[in-house]
């Protein structure tokens, strides 16, 4: 009998609702003094270890070599180190997620919680079944969180991790990386119904039983937000490759018929296909195996979730940065579009800079005003020095506000100082970078600036960033350092950022620039 299991895949943020609590978004500390943001919380950690293998030299203290201390939320006790695994010399573990999956969604997709003042480095590899492997890389240097998207498909979802320990250090009472939890930050709900009361033998109607189970079904995603829907049917590999497609098809649209039954919701929000035998999970070499492979996966995507479409890969994206936390509002960015700065530019942005509550956006030799408070532009775009005389005609590259009425705009290796109170450049501008900036790192200019309102700013060039004191006039000693240092920055360029309310900063992109 082809029983089918129904896997509910549910990708980012929920509802709040009192069914679904165990689902509710949650930060974490990354123990090196920063925050991780997980939009499902409790459920995104490892569930199972499937296997352990210590290096050697091991840890000294039997109690961090106990494997099953890496599953569920990171719980490390910094004063008697309990809680977390030490690898050993050489070691690997592989773990398996069960409630939930991982899967690529835009930013960040796995956090490995690495205990110490470094990541000791790891190699890390992902998989569907736990027998075919995808590599995906190293993680050393201070920083833990993985894109997942440079190696898999987008519609991808892996239940298994593995790392390994590339024997970095290993003379001490803790040889080896020290893991504390690993989490799916581009995470889905797995919800597994009977797989006896959905179909009879080769049919594709559903039982009068499966009505029931989708109805408790809905019941449990009933807090999610505003959703569509992908259904898809999947066989194991008996029978013709022509049957099994049309039986996955079928059988998925049946469950589609159900829920507009139950749900009665728009019939355009749910998408239904057919895969057949050519998506298992698993080998087909055993009846176990081939009732694994038999299923329908149904994904909910709430409308709050950026999935990876045209739209984010060519507009210009942003991601909110909460600057008392110090940490992102969102793992993933949002696209410059009509529902987030309606009729601002949605691609090519230059840079931005907000004054009193207007965000002025520059693009070229053009400037919009955006007001926040009406959420609306207003009026046409205008020539740059309509807004803002004395500047270049062709455009910017940078611009911030110091905080004493003057503006700072950047273009090359030259800057110009604007006066807000009499609207106009300073005499005797623009001048260049070089000499003028206590730095060489200035000399041929920067990517993007922001006044922190602390005292400090700061600048962004290439995949780094120089923290300058504003009253001193001068770079802080130490810098420039990395983007890494920014748990979830991109870490190759920052185009723009600017002040979007007085706890967050808004960083953007153009990733169609970078093509």
């Amino acid at each position: 009998m082809r029983n089918f299991i129904i896997i509910i895949l549910i990708f980012g943020s929920l509802a709040s609702s009192g069914q679904n609590q165990k689902y509710e978004s949650k930060l974490y500390h990354d123990g090196h003094g920063g925050f991780v943001y997980f939009p499902l919380g409790a459920i995104s950690f490892a569930d199972e270890v499937i296997s352990f293998t210590e290096g050697n030299p091991t840890a000294k203290d039997i109690k961090i070599r106990e494997p099953k201390i890496i599953l569920g939320e990171p719980d490390y006790n910094m004063e008697t180190f309990d809680n977390s695994l030490t690898l050993g010399c050489g070691g690997t573990i592989t773990f398996h997620f069960i409630d939930n999956a991982l899967v690529d969604q835009i930013g960040p997709d796995l956090y490995v919680f690495e205990i110490g003042s470094g990541i000791e480095p790891t190699t890390l590899s992902i998989s569907k079944d736990g027998i075919s492997w995808i590599d995906i890389g190293e993680i050393s240097g201070g920083r833990a969180d993985i894109d997942i998207s440079p190696f898999v498909n987008i519609s991808d979802i892996f239940y298994y991790v593995k790392l390994t320990d590339l024997k970095s250090s290993c003379n001490n009472d803790w040889p080896g990386s020290d893991i504390d939890a690993v989490g799916a930050i581009g995470s889905a709900i797995q919800i597994t119904l009977s797989n006896s009361v959905l179909f009879e033998f080769g049919k594709f109607d559903l039982k009068k039983e499966a009505s029931n189970e989708i109805k408790n079904l809905i019941t449990q995603i009933s807090g999610i937000d505003n959703y569509t829907i992908e259904i898809e049917g999947h066989t194991d590999s008996i029978g013709s490759d022509a049957a099994n497609n049309l039986l996955s098809l079928n059988r998925a649209n049946a469950v589609k018929k159900q829920f507009l039954i139950e749900e009665k919701i728009d019939s355009s929000k749910i998408t239904v296909k057919g895969y057949g035998e050519s998506v298992p999970i698993v080998n087909n070499s055993t009846e176990e195996n081939r009732q694994k492979n038999r299923r329908v996966n149904i994904i909910i995507i709430p409308k709050s979730v950026q999935r990876k479409t045209y739209e984010v890969e060519t507009n210009s994206i942003f991601m909110p940065y909460y600057k008392k936390e110090g940490v992102f509002k969102n793992v993933y960015p949002q696209a410059f579009n009509e529902k987030t700065f309606p009729r601002v530019w949605t691609t090519d942005i230059d840079e931005a800079l907000t004054l009193n509550n207007i965000i002025y956006f520059f693009k070229g030799g053009m400037c919009q005003a955006f007001n926040k408070k009406s959420n609306k532009v207003e009026g046409e775009p205008k020539k740059i020095n309509d807004f803002f005389p004395g500047l270049w005609e062709s455009g910017i590259e940078a611009v911030i506000n110091w905080g004493n009425g003057k503006l700072y705009f950047f273009k090359g290796s030259e800057y110009i100082r604007f006066d807000t109170n009499t609207n106009k450049a300073d005499t005797g501008y623009p001048k260049t970078m070089a000499g003028n900036w206590g730095s060489s790192w200035f000399d041929n200019g920067v990517d993007c600036a922001i006044n922190w309102g602390n005292g400090y700013a700061y600048f962004f060039k290439n995949g780094e960033y120089m923290k300058y004191n504003v009253s001193e006039d001068k770079p802080l000693n130490g810098y420039p350092l990395t983007n890494a240092a920014w748990e979830s920055l991109w870490l190759n360029k920052v185009d723009g950022v600017f002040d979007f309310a007085p706890n967050e900063v808004y960083f953007f992109k153009n990733p169609k620039k970078e093509k």
